[in-house]
């Protein structure tokens, strides 16, 4: 697969599309296109169709980009092409956010402009848990409680989460 440069106005929006983006979604990858330029391709099928990447294009066209650079997948049967679409999405999905590996990285920032979070958490995240401020859940707690979601915090910050449907606890 080559990484090909297309023109925007020529891209088609799929019909379906499995990733909601919302506003803030849009607005973060707005500022790092911005602050990094465009790090990764969309994906196109043989007729421009985005299989994946449609946050990415919302971005470029807010910014008024006129161009776009893309991975184009041919010969795909709609049905593999969905099936990108949900995978691509999902994998995505299924990692996380190593705050330790974070933490140790933001210490030798000069500053904590980073697209996707915000400075005060990512300034708060460095300082010890006794300078940490924690935040007001009760709301958040009053929500879970309505919901017969159970939960209780254990020493150390850890939270059990008791799922209403089977019992099991989940430790965060």
């Amino acid at each position: 697969m080559n990484i090909e440069t297309v023109t925007i106005s020529d891209l088609k929006v799929s019909e379906v599309t499995v990733r909601k983006h919302p506003e803030i979604q849009i607005k973060e990858l707005s500022r790092a296109v911005k602050m990094f330029g465009q790090t990764r391709p969309l994906v196109i099928d043989e007729d421009n169709v985005v299989l994946a990447g449609n946050g990415l294009l919302d971005a470029c066209k807010r910014l008024n980009y006129d161009t776009i650079k893309a991975y184009r997948i041919s010969n795909l049967s709609q049905e593999n092409k969905y099936k990108l679409m949900i995978a691509d999405n999902k994998i995505f999905s299924l990692g996380y956010d190593d705050y330790t590996t974070i933490n140790a990285l933001l210490k030798d920032f000069t500053d904590f402009d980073v697209p996707g979070f915000d400075e005060g958490f990512l300034r708060d995240i460095t300082k010890s848990l006794e300078e940490l401020t924690i935040p007001d859940l009760s709301e958040t707690n009053n929500s879970m409680r309505k919901n017969n979601i159970k939960f209780r915090t254990a020493r150390k910050q850890k939270t059990e989460i008791v799922c209403p449907k089977c019992g099991e606890i989940i430790e965060r």
